[in-house]
C-alpha cells in the first residue's frame, strides 16, 4: 500500500514539473508571438503614416489650385461685370443717337 502511496505522490509531483514547464513554454511562446504581432502591426502603422502623408501632400495641391480657380473667377466676374457696364452704356448712346 506505500509503494501505492509514493508512486501517486511521484505522479503527482512529475504532473506538476510538467504543468509549470507547460506554462513557461507557452508563455514563452505567447511573448514571441505578441511580438511578431506588435511588429506586424508598427509597420501596418507606419504604412499608414506615408499613406497619410501621401494624402495630405495631395490636399495641400488642390487647395493652392482651389485658391488659383477662386482668385481667377474673382477676376473673371469683375471682367463679365465690367463688360455689362460697357454694353448698357453703348445702349443707351444708342438710344440717344436714334
Amino acid at each position: 500500500m506505500e509503494y501505492v502511496a509514493i508512486a501517486a505522490a511521484i505522479f503527482g509531483l512529475l504532473l506538476t514539473v510538467l504543468n509549470i514547464w507547460d506554462k513557461l513554454y507557452t508563455s514563452r511562446q505567447r511573448t514571441m508571438q505578441q511580438g511578431a504581432n506588435h511588429q506586424a502591426t508598427e509597420s501596418d502603422m507606419q504604412v499608414l503614416r506615408q499613406g497619410n502623408a501621401s494624402i495630405l501632400v495631395k490636399l495641400d495641391k488642390m487647395d493652392s489650385k482651389i485658391d488659383n480657380m477662386n482668385e481667377r473667377l474673382i477676376r473673371a466676374e469683375e471682367s463679365i461685370k465690367s463688360a455689362h457696364h460697357r454694353i448698357d452704356e453703348l445702349k443707351g448712346a444708342a438710344r440717344d443717337g436714334t
